[in-house]
């Protein structure tokens, strides 16, 4: 099964072991994978309406870049992504209750091309945020929320899931502060599908709402390109 990813693009801490400089971006993000093997960082350049995400290695080499444009809707932003190396590209554009998909997976392949309609609860890309925001006592209090997450990747909406998990110390692979970081796992809602799909965890700092770190299946392959599955640290440089 193709993995599901998403990138969400809010921030908090600084990672003690920072490799990534600033690169005059609004927020930053540091990701390693879990075999150690590959690092990159992420850049976003944020505006009222659209965000453009740089995506380097640690030599500053740029591998990939992003658009997201929220013109449309907050939730469900179009959205551009393009490997630098593979020349994978995918993207979403909202038109209405629809999603217009494309997804080619590298230079010279063809271009896989879907159109998803979805009335209620539609989520792309970044848009998860606002989810979590609008659902955070609710999420707090234990209860889950189920959306459809527009992917072009699968070429269709696949339904997930967002609940707190039972543990008060560990969020997925790492620890965390249950007093002032919150913990949220992402699974897919089909039980059958789930057992062949990773879950995804994020730890927000309570106060600011803010994502502070991700973990899991990311939406930038390796440099064979590889489904990645790493550790991305946030902190950001403006309020």
């Amino acid at each position: 099964m193709k993995a599901i990813v998403f990138t969400l693009f809010f921030v908090g801490v600084l990672n003690p072991v920072w490799a990534c400089d600033t690169h005059s971006a609004d927020i930053i993000g540091a990701a390693k994978s879990d075999d150690g093997k590959f690092s990159y960082c992420e850049y976003h350049y944020v505006n009222p309406s659209q965000t453009k995400v740089d995506y380097r290695l640690l030599d500053g080499s740029l591998i990939a870049s992003k658009t997201i444009d929220y013109s449309k809707s907050q939730v469900a932003p179009d959205v551009d992504q393009r490997d630098k190396r593979s020349g994978e590209w995918r993207s979403v554009v909202k038109q209405g209750d629809s999603y217009q998909l494309f997804y080619q997976k590298a230079s010279g392949e063809n271009i896989e091309t879907n159109k998803v309609t979805v009335k209620e609860n539609a989520i792309v890309d970044a848009g998860f945020d606002p989810l979590i925001r609008q659902e955070w006592q609710s999420l707090i209090d234990g209860s889950k929320s189920t959306f459809e997450f527009v992917s072009p990747v699968h070429g269709k909406a696949v339904t997930l899931q967002v609940v707190k998990p039972s543990s008060d110390t560990q969020c997925g692979p790492h620890p965390y502060d249950k007093d002032s970081q919150l913990c949220l796992t992402i699974k897919v809602n089909n039980l059958l599908i789930r057992a062949f799909a990773d879950p995804l965890y994020l730890t927000y700092d309570r106060n600011s709402k803010r994502l502070v770190r991700f973990s899991g299946v990311v939406n930038i392959n390796d440099n064979e390109a590889n489904d990645v599955s790493a550790t991305i640290d946030y902190r950001y440089t403006s309020g």
